[in-house]
C-alpha cells in the first residue's frame, strides 16, 4: 500500500468494499429466499391442511393434491422418512433428509387418541439444483458485469474529483521556473483543497521572505566586509611602496598581508556558501603544494606546543584542486589538531586522492568543548559538499582522524556564476 498513489489506494479501497458489499448482499439474498420458500412451504401446507380437515369434518370427500400424503400414524410413515423426523411435536416441520431431498411434515392431533402425520414432498415445486446452479451462475455474471460498471464511472468521478489537485501540482512544479507565478485556485477556501492552497501559498510566502532578507544580508555583510579589507590592503600596498629599512617592520607587514589575504579568502568564501551555486572562481592548484603552505605556516605555532608535523605517504598523486577552499579546510584542520591536541606527532596521511590527519587528543578533555578558531566543522562540511568532497571525522580513545576524499577537479570548474549581491 505504501507504494501506491492516492487515487490507487481510493479505487482498490473502494472495490474491496463493493465486492465484500455485493457478495454479503448476494449471500443475505440467498438466505433470506430459501427462507421466504420455506415459509410459503410451511403455509401452503397448514392452509392444505385445514381445508381437508374442515371438509372431513363435513363428512365431504376430502381432498389433497398430489404432493401431500396423508398417515393415520407415525408408524405408518415410510421406514426412508421416519428414521429421518427429530421432532414429534404436533406443528409443521422441515425433514432433514441425508440425500438433500426437500419434504415438509405436519403432525396433527386430530383427537386425544389420534394424529395424523401431513408428507408434503415439495422436491417438484421448488427450484431444481440445475436451475439454482444456473440462476447462480446468471447472477455471478452480472455482478462480474455491475463490477466493471462501477469501475468505469468511478474512475471517471474519481479523475473529475482529483483534477484539482492534479491542477495544484501542475502550477507549484510551473513555480520553480517561475517563482513570480502565482497560484491560482478557483475553489471554495473552506474545503480541503482550498485549506491546502491557502496553506502553501502562506508557506511560499514565508520561504519567500527569508529568501530575500537572506540575500538582504548577504549583500550587506558583503559591502561591509569587503570595504574595509580593500582599505586594509590599499593601506598596506603603500606602506609596501615606501622604502623601509628597518628590519623590525618587515615580519609584521608581511603577517599583515598574508592576514589580509586569508580574510579576503574567507569572505569570499562565506558568500560563496551562503548562495545556492558556486560563486567563486578559484585558482586551480595542486592540493600537495596548499598543504605544504599551510603546513609551513603552522609550524611555529606546533613547534610552541611541542607538537610536530609529519608526512607519510605519496603526496605527489594527490589531485588538482581549487585553491581558497582547500587552503581554508587544511588551515582550519591544522589549527585545531594544534589546539586541540595534546603533545606528540601531528600525522598528514595521503592515498590517492584521500588526505588524512592524525592528532593526539588528551583523554581528560571534555567531549562537548567546541573549537574556538578556525570555521567549524560544520562550514568544513559544507565547503566539502558544495565541492562534492567526503569529509568523515573518527574520534578514538587517544587520537583524532580527519579523512577528506578529494575529488579531482574537472576542466571546466573554473567556468562558475559570478552572481554578487
Amino acid at each position: 500500500m505504501t507504494h501506491f498513489s492516492l487515487s490507487q489506494r481510493i479505487k482498490l479501497a473502494y472495490s474491496v468494499s463493493f465486492v465484500l458489499l455485493s457478495l454479503v448482499s448476494v449471500l443475505l439474498v440467498f438466505a433470506a429466499s430459501k427462507k421466504i420458500e420455506d415459509h410459503i412451504f410451511e403455509k401452503q401446507l397448514q392452509i392444505t391442511i385445514a381445508h381437508y380437515l374442515a371438509s372431513k369434518e363435513q363428512g365431504a370427500v376430502p381432498y389433497l393434491p398430489p404432493h401431500i400424503s396423508v398417515y393415520p400414524s407415525i408408524s405408518d410413515l415410510p421406514n426412508n422418512f421416519s428414521q429421518y423426523i427429530n421432532n414429534w411435536t404436533a406443528g409443521v416441520h422441515e425433514l432433514n433428509h441425508p440425500n438433500e431431498l426437500d419434504y415438509h411434515y405436519a403432525i396433527i392431533n386430530h383427537s386425544p387418541q389420534q394424529f395424523l402425520v401431513f408428507l408434503s414432498d415439495v422436491n417438484e415445486v421448488e427450484l431444481s439444483e440445475e436451475t439454482e446452479q444456473m440462476m447462480m451462475q446468471l447472477i455471478l455474471v452480472g455482478f462480474l458485469i455491475l463490477l466493471l460498471v462501477f469501475l468505469f464511472f468511478f474512475h471517471v468521478i474519481l479523475k473529475r474529483a482529483l483534477a484539482p489537485m492534479y491542477l495544484l501540482i501542475d502550477q507549484i512544479n510551473a513555480r520553480q521556473s517561475n517563482p513570480q507565478q502565482p497560484i491560482s485556485y478557483h475553489y471554495p477556501q473552506d474545503n480541503e483543497l482550498g485549506l491546502l492552497v491557502k496553506t502553501l501559498v502562506e508557506y511560499s510566502q514565508r520561504i519567500e521572505n527569508f529568501i530575500r532578507r537572506e540575500r538582504e544580508f548577504t549583500g550587506f555583510a558583503s559591502h561591509e566586509l569587503r570595504t574595509p579589507v580593500t582599505v586594509i590592503k590599499g593601506a598596506l600596498s603603500l606602506l609596501q611602496m615606501q622604502e623601509v629599512t628597518d628590519s623590525k617592520w618587515q615580519k609584521p607587514l608581511k603577517r599583515i598581508e598574508r592576514a589580509t589575504g586569508s580574510m579576503s579568502d574567507i569572505i569570499e568564501m562565506l558568500l560563496s556558501l551562503s548562495r545556492e551555486q558556486r560563486s567563486i572562481a578559484c585558482e586551480p592548484v595542486c592540493l600537495s603544494d596548499v598543504l605544504s603552505a599551510v603546513i609551513a605556516n603552522f609550524s611555529e605555532r606546533a613547534a610552541s606546543q611541542g607538537q610536530v608535523i609529519s608526512q607519510n605517504g605519496d603526496f605527489t598523486a594527490l589531485p588538482m584542486v581549487d585553491k581558497i577552499p582547500a587552503e581554508i579546510v587544511m588551515t582550519n584542520l591544522l589549527r585545531n589538531a594544534i589546539q586541540h591536541g595534546c603533545h606528540g606527532q601531528i600525522t598528514f596521511e595521503a592515498n590517492d586522492s584521500n588526505l588524512s590527519i592524525i592528532n593526539p587528543i588528551n583523554t581528560h578533555q571534555d567531549s562537548r568543548q567546541s573549537a574556538s578558531f578556525g570555521l567549524g566543522s560544520v562550514i568544513i562540511q559544507r565547503i566539502c559538499e558544495q565541492h562534492q568532497w567526503r569529509y568523515q571525522g573518527d574520534k578514538r580513545a587517544e587520537t583524532y582522524k580527519a579523512m577528506i576524499e578529494f575529488q579531482p577537479l574537472q576542466a571546466n570548474s573554473t567556468e562558475l556564476n559570478n552572481t554578487a549581491y
